[in-house]
């Protein structure tokens, strides 16, 4: 079972359909550029102190690999069992900068899945609407249905956090010269301190994708989401 943990608001009812990204229409609003310490402004961005943008939003879908190495969308609420293989699909509404981790409890040292030097050139950079799956690319000698997170035999939940950016958070790897890296657990909680916390989710552009807006004006500069894959043990179907 996937469980995401994010705040709630409510969004405007001011739609431009016009602005088709991730697959839903996002409101395009007037945001206020604010400026937070330990961040690098990226070039891309105007340089206007208020801009006329969509809200920036990320979509989420959950695949699950059969044994030929198929990836299939999957319901995030199912039930998952250890040695189902499991990738992550992330999808951002805007240009910007994307940080993928996964712990194997909230206090526990996290593993960073992107940037990874297997994807995007080992950079976090990335564009609008490009879909990053993530473990994807894998060396020759690695299997096509073991290009992937296998659950362990223990009951227990993984958790993944997607940080999404307009602007290059230092503190976070901008590249990757290896596949894996490590990040520090109190890394990762002030980050999440300093991020807004006024998010949405809303169905995604496929029947399982999950989309994540940021809906405040006042702060829209990023994203950070922190959801858990939750395994009830060996399948009882198995022996």
């Amino acid at each position: 079972m996937l469980a995401i943990i994010v705040g709630t608001t409510t969004l405007s009812n001011a739609q431009d359909n016009s602005s088709l990204f991730v697959g839903k229409p996002v409101p395009v609003v007037t945001v206020k550029r604010v400026a937070k310490k330990g961040r690098a402004t990226s070039k891309a961005r105007p340089r206007a102190k208020v801009a006329r943008v969509p809200l920036l939003a990320v979509q989420l879908r959950l695949l699950k690999l059969k044994e030929d190495g198929t990836a299939v969308e999957t319901n995030p609420m199912s039930q998952f069992h250890a040695n189902d293989r499991l990738r992550l699909s992330v999808k951002a509404n805007q240009d910007g900068y994307l940080t993928i981790v996964r712990q194997s409890s909230p206090d526990g040292d996290g593993q960073i899945l992107f940037p990874t030097s297997l994807l995007n050139d080992g950079a976090n950079y990335i564009t609008a609407n490009k879909e990053f799956v993530v473990p994807s690319n894998c060396p020759a000698n690695v299997r096509a249905a073991d290009c992937a997170y296998v659950i362990p035999e223990a009951a227990g939940t993984q958790i993944f956090t997607v940080i999404f950016s307009r602007d290059l958070i230092l503190d976070l790897p901008e590249n990757a010269k290896t596949a894996t890296g490590e990040i520090r657990a109190q890394l990762i909680k002030d980050i999440e301190s300093n991020s807004i916390k006024q998010l949405e989710i809303k169905p995604g552009a496929s029947p399982y994708a999950i989309l994540v807006l940021n809906t405040n004006r006042e702060d829209n500069e990023e994203i950070f989401t922190r959801f858990g894959v939750t395994s009830n043990g060996p399948s009882p179907l198995k022996k």
